[in-house]
């Protein structure tokens, strides 16, 4: 499997993942949508890593993040690097 494949895929379980605490938050702030979100997305990071690369003490942190309006249904969603 190429890196792109693997990124994509990740990418798909953290929106798998996170579909719900999105949809429950109604009418956020940017800031509010990442604050919250990012709990989340360090332990799924944490997770992957333990898993798919065989590193079990993976400590993952956000280097990054920022709010993008979705499309086609118009609902915004994080993106952590």
């Amino acid at each position: 499997m190429n890196i792109s494949a693997h990124a994509r895929r990740v990418w798909q379980r953290l929106a798998i993942a996170l579909f719900p605490c999105w949809l429950a938050q109604g009418c956020v702030s940017d800031t509010q949508l990442l604050a919250g979100n990012a709990t989340s997305a360090v332990e799924t990071a944490n997770k992957q890593a333990a898993s798919e690369l065989s590193c079990p003490g993976a400590a993952g942190s956000i280097r990054s993040q920022r709010v993008v309006q979705g499309a086609p249904l118009g609902y915004l969603w994080s993106g952590y690097i």
